[in-house]
């Protein structure tokens, strides 16, 4: 199950996005066997593959086209550094809470490589002369990188745009039409990359580097999955006892098949090899009604994990699984059957509106409550400070 991301209408400001071209480090795929093997190593083995030579550099500044075909669709976006002051600024737009641990993390790992071995995901809305550019440029020059994943059955090309007259486009482009955009995908990068330029502007030292390596999908190039989870908890509750729980909160059928569901405020339940589709009544959505926007996952949360199986901390409870939707619901049925103390959930994906509006007010989604399509590699270009 999935949404097309729509651009439903934003208020723009008198801000601008200040991106930049780059020297990247690309990967040499002549050398590489698998595609697979290797970008599912990079992430612990980039200065190895570097120094081993699987990396080449371009000699001159230059912004990326990024290329993806998959089973979604072909997803076109740009490659670029975004000047870092737009995030601290508040005009790159969040909907995540960062976690400082994992920043600490990603604060050596940065240092150790010093490069962005992956693009932040970044989206903004559509606008058909830019993607027409794009286009044009992809369909009449040869791409610089061509990666085959044959687990997912996906393209990766990436086509360097070194014309000066198409850089200067590009730049005012974003300068003049994009006031801001929005994570998609890439929370931490974003705010560690801001936590090192801080700290080395306080103490009076250049910061390892002024820019976020980002990658700019317009929002008709991207797609947003289900995000689902599986919980441990029939050791703690009878099936009867929940079912019965659930049913006042929600309006619930029982399904012939597995199916995930159709439409927004109904999910689906698997418990053995039963499956139920559930609607949440209408005293309980009213519940949420002063919200800007009413997420199932919110409510799933709450009325849910908390009231009825105790679950505080969504994030860090180890009874909670999350299950990408590109996965399938193979997946999710498999590990229901393996298991029997667990049951599964699949949600109806959020809009990409949705997503609009709860940054454009600041406010936080709950954890896995987006899957962005496409995923970008590791390893695949590389931004070095």
């Amino acid at each position: 199950m999935y949404s097309k991301l729509r651009y439903c209408g934003i208020i723009l400001s008198q801000n601008h996005m200040n991106i930049s071209p780059f020297r990247a480090l690309h990967a040499n795929i002549g050398m590489i066997n698998s595609c697979d093997t290797f970008f599912e190593n990079v992430k612990d083995e980039f200065l190895a593959f570097q120094k081993s030579g699987f990396y080449d550099k371009l000699n001159l500044d230059a912004y990326y086209i990024l290329k993806i075909k998959t089973q979604y669709g072909t997803h076109t976006g740009l490659l670029c550094g975004v000047d870092i002051k737009e995030y601290l600024e508040g005009n790159i737009l969040i909907h995540e809470n960062t976690l400082s641990s994992k920043e600490q993390k990603m604060v050596h790992l940065f240092l150790k490589r010093k490069a962005f071995i992956k693009p932040v995901l970044l989206t903004y809305p559509t606008n058909n002369t830019l993607q027409q550019k794009l286009s044009f440029w992809t369909e009449s020059h040869k791409p610089l990188v061509r990666a085959l994943f044959e687990k997912s059955k996906e393209i990766h090309d990436i086509f360097a745009i070194n014309d000066p007259e198409l850089i200067r486009e590009i730049t005012d482009f974003f300068k003049e039409n994009v006031p801001q955009t929005y994570i998609a995908d890439g929370h931490h990068r974003c705010s560690t990359a801001a936590y090192l330029y801080n700290q080395y502007q306080e103490r009076g030292l250049p910061p390892p580097t002024d820019k976020i390596f980002s990658a700019l999908f317009a929002m008709d190039q991207l797609t947003i999955l289900d995000y689902n989870r599986m919980v441990d908890c029939l050791h703690l509750v009878s099936p009867a006892r929940l079912l019965a729980a659930l049913s006042r909160l929600c309006y619930i059928d029982i399904e012939d098949t597995p199916k995930k569901p159709t439409c927004k405020h109904e999910w689906t339940l698997f418990i053995g090899r039963e499956c139920f589709r559930l609607r949440w009544k209408k005293d309980v959505l009213n519940q949420y009604k002063d919200q800007v926007v009413r997420l199932d996952a919110t409510i799933l949360d709450e009325q849910v994990f908390q009231n009825i199986l105790g679950i505080k901390d969504v994030k860090t409870d180890q009874k909670i699984e999350y299950i990408e939707g590109a996965k399938g619901l193979n997946v999710i049925l498999e590990k229901v059957l393996k298991k029997e103390t667990s049951i599964g959930i699949c949600l109806y994906p959020v809009d990409i509106q949705e997503v609009v509006t709860i940054a454009d007010h600041h406010q936080i989604m709950p954890p896995k409550s987006t899957w962005f399509e496409p995923r970008i590699k590791n390893g695949l270009l590389v931004f070095e400070f």
